[in-house]
C-alpha cells in the first residue's frame, strides 16, 4: 500500500474551494513528495542513545541554571547544531549576564544597553530571556 497524503490535500482544498478561496499553495509540493522511504538516507539513534544524548544536555543545563550566560562558552552545544556557526565572544557573555542579573532583580534594576554590531547581542538577550 502506498502512502500518500493526496486525501488530505484534496480535504483541504475541497473546503477552501467551498469558501471561493484558492487552492492551498502546498498542494502540489505535498502531491508530489517522493513517500517511498527506501530511497531516503536515515540516521537511526537507538533509544539509549538519544536518552544518553538528553540526560547529557539536561545535566548540562541543571548545572547552568543560575548562570545561563556560561553555556555560551560550551562549545560542544553550539558545535552540535548543523548550519549555526557560532563564536564566543567576551562581550556577549558580559551583556547577557548583566541582563540575566537585572531580571533576577525581579524589576528593581533595568538594563539600557547599547552595543556596537556584531558584539552578539541577538543570543547575548535570548539566552537568559528565554532561561
Amino acid at each position: 500500500k502506498s502512502m500518500t497524503l493526496e486525501n488530505l490535500t484534496f480535504k483541504i482544498n475541497s473546503t477552501l474551494n467551498r469558501f471561493g478561496l484558492n487552492k492551498w499553495v502546498w498542494s502540489n509540493i505535498v502531491d508530489d513528495g517522493n513517500y517511498n522511504l527506501e530511497d531516503l538516507d536515515v540516521i537511526y539513534e537507538d533509544d539509549e542513545t538519544i536518552n544518553e544524548n538528553k540526560k547529557d544536555m539536561k545535566d548540562t543545563l541543571i548545572d547552568n541554571r543560575f548562570c545561563y550566560e556560561y553555556l555560551l562558552k560550551k562549545s560542544e552545544i553550539w558545535q552540535s547544531k548543523k548550519g549555526f556557526n557560532y563564536e564566543f565572544r567576551p562581550g556577549q557573555f558580559e551583556l547577557s549576564k548583566m541582563i540575566r542579573e537585572t531580571m533576577n532583580t525581579r524589576g528593581e534594576n533595568i538594563a539600557c544597553i547599547e552595543a556596537p554590531t556584531g558584539i552578539g547581542k541577538s543570543v547575548g538577550y535570548l539566552l537568559p530571556s528565554i532561561m
